[in-house]
This record gives structure tokens, C-alpha cells and sequence, in this order.
């Protein structure tokens, strides 16, 4: 099967919105910006309405067929971190992942709407003010495979791994093993994929 604008799938199983999502002219064009603007954007990427690249787009490498949805956002926040999403990851609407140093998302995932991926928080130092301290940054590693929940929040240091979930409106940051399921405030293991 050809999807308008998309590449031949060939006999792989598409996902439900996969099979049926047809990129607009306006996506097209959208992909095509984020592209001239210096994202690396692999073959059959999407970027929907309002969805953006921001700050510098040249620090984001994004692998084949991902779709970015609805005003979703994907920040590098300086010239030196890196932000990388493998092939076929699906960034839902008005997710955020934002950058310091490094996220890495795997190939496969499903990140839900409104999900928030950030490596730095600001440090807290009583002799400086919250707004004038530098971010206190660690790398956030998502395996293959894994589906983040709507409205979860990753935080710094976070490693998950292959296959897992986090559930919806979790708060994240631990290293995982492979097919587990966290979920909560903080979350905490609750199961594994059978």
C-alpha cells in the first residue's frame, strides 16, 4: 500500500492511525520548512499544524516515517545538545521534548498528547536566584517500542527500556527493565507487559 506522499509499507502491519492518516499539502510543506531549516527529517516524516522544531533545528535528527502531531514541540535549547527520535515513533499533539544535552527516543514508541520530555531542571541554590542559575542537566533514554502515556512527564536521568509503558499522568525518573509498567506520582512499578 502507497500512502498519499508516504513511502510503500510493503507487508509490515501499520498502526490504526497509520493505515488511515493521509498527509496534507500543508503537512508536506510543514516538513519540508522544518527540513530547510536544518532538521535532519528521515523519508515519510510528517510535521502537522503547528507542530515546530525549534531553537536549533540542526541539533535534531529524526528517523523514518515519525509523525509529529498537533503543536507538538521538539527543542534543542542550545548548540550542543542533541535530540534523536528513531523510525516509525509517533510524537503526539502538544507533546513537548525539550532538550538540554541529549533525549534519545526509540524506534516504534507512541508518545500520547500532551506528554512532557525535558533533560535540565533548574538548580535551586539559595544564594542565587531560581532565574539566574544554570540547569542542572542528565540525559533521558527511551528504548524501542515503549509508549509513554498521555500527560506523563519525563523527567532528567530518566532510562527506559524496550517495550515498556508509562501510564498516563505519570511522573517519571528511574531506569527501567525491559516490558515493565510504572505508573503514578512518582511513579513506580505496577506490572509488566505479558
Amino acid at each position: 500500500m502507497v500512502c498519499d506522499g508516504m513511502e510503500d509499507y510493503g507487508d509490515r502491519e501499520l498502526s490504526q492511525f497509520r493505515a488511515h492518516f493521509r498527509p496534507t499539502v500543508a503537512d508536506r510543506i510543514r516538513t519540508r520548512l522544518s527540513r530547510v531549516s536544518g532538521a535532519q527529517l528521515g523519508q515519510g516524516v510528517i510535521v502537522q499544524a503547528g507542530a515546530r522544531i525549534e531553537r536549533f533545528p540542526n541539533c535534531v535528527e529524526i528517523g523514518e516515517e515519525v509523525i509529529v502531531k498537533v503543536n507538538a514541540r521538539i527543542c534543542a535549547c542550545n548548540s550542543e545538545s542533541r535530540i534523536k527520535i528513531g523510525a516509525r515513533t509517533t510524537v503526539g499533539a502538544y507533546s513537548f521534548i525539550y532538550s538540554s544535552e541529549l533525549i534519545q527516543v526509540g524506534e516504534d514508541c507512541l508518545i500520547a498528547p500532551f506528554a512532557y520530555i525535558v533533560d535540565s531542571n533548574h538548580s535551586i541554590d539559595r544564594s542565587k536566584l531560581i532565574s539566574q542559575q544554570n540547569n542542572a542537566t542528565k540525559p533521558i533514554r527511551i528504548g524501542n517500542d515503549v509508549w509513554i502515556g498521555a500527560k506523563a512527564t519525563i523527567l532528567p536521568g530518566s532510562d527506559i527500556a524496550d517495550g515498556c509503558v508509562i501510564a498516563a499522568n505519570s511522573t517519571f525518573r528511574a531506569i527501567t527493565k525491559p516490558y515493565e509498567i510504572w505508573g503514578g506520582t512518582m511513579a513506580k512499578k505496577i506490572g509488566e507487559r505479558s
